[in-house]
């Protein structure tokens, strides 16, 4: 798959070593209170160019993943997420500017259990030309940096 303006197809995505879901925190919005985050990014191993990244942040007590997405896309058609190609769940594209699309959804227990348990977290979109984008996200990792950014979040 090659979207239009990319660089970016499947065999070069899927030849980068399997990727890690990160759990980072900093202190940037309150001096002295740490915000972390899960993310996993996926990059052009040739060009270093983000194909897809997926950040979970937790904000006044509720968790959203949020999606940035590459340029090209039909904005209108929006995105679908599924787990091992189980039940998908459609969300608008938010937004869009000079470095991609993006959008977000409130992860709710029940996604969050079908990470925990998968292997890939895909994301289907449709590209300008019309033509199907299905990116993928390893879930290799996910349990384990899922949990430590409970505990961080919950203060134990």
């Amino acid at each position: 798959m090659l979207l239009p303006g990319s660089l970016v197809d499947d065999s070069t995505a899927k030849q980068q070593a399997v990727p890690t879901w990160l759990v980072t925190c900093d202190n940037r919005g309150n001096a002295s209170q740490l915000t972390c985050s899960i993310s996993q990014t996926v990059s052009n191993a040739q060009t270093a160019q983000r194909i897809v990244s997926a950040r979970i942040e937790a904000a006044q007590g509720q968790e959203r993943l949020f999606l940035s997405l590459p340029h090209g896309l039909d904005l209108l058609s929006g995105v679908s997420l599924s787990v091992d190609g189980g039940a998908s769940t459609r969300i608008a594209i938010e937004t869009a500017d000079a470095n991609g699309s993006y959008t977000s959804l409130a992860l709710g227990p029940d996604l969050v259990s079908s990470m925990k348990a998968g292997n890939t977290l895909a994301v289907e979109m449709v590209a300008a030309n019309g033509q199907p984008v299905k990116l993928e996200l390893s879930l290799a990792g996910f349990t384990d940096a899922y949990v430590l950014f409970s505990r961080i979040e919950s203060g134990q």
